[in-house]
């Protein structure tokens, strides 16, 4: 919600896709689905976050990976997927909107 509020304050048009597990983003991802930007958790059901993006970056090297999560000590970890960002929860609008928009800025 907090992106589409964002997206909506700057008249940017978005799409957003909700997954509820990381086995099923990875194989839409692997089926061809097409992403800018990919949200994900580190702690979710069944694969966790950096299974998922392991999966992810075998079909997509270049989808921006930003991780949402409370799990600050998984930081280190991450970096083998290329994570654009790694935001920690509570996760400000600031900070949200820094991280939608910076990618646009490069």
């Amino acid at each position: 919600m907090l992106i589409e509020k964002i997206a909506k304050r700057n008249f940017v048009d978005i799409d957003i896709e909700v997954f509820w597990s990381g086995e099923n983003l990875a194989d839409a991802v692997a089926a061809g689905d097409g992403y800018d930007i990919i949200y994900l958790d580190i702690e979710m059901n069944n694969e966790d976050g950096i299974s998922t993006a392991k999966r992810i970056r075998k079909y997509d090297k270049n989808v921006l990976i930003i991780y949402v999560t409370s799990y600050e000590n998984y930081m280190k970890e991450s970096f083998v997927v290329r994570p654009f960002q790694f935001l920690v929860k509570p996760v400000s609008e600031k900070q949200m909107e820094t991280c939608l928009w910076q990618p646009m800025k490069t």
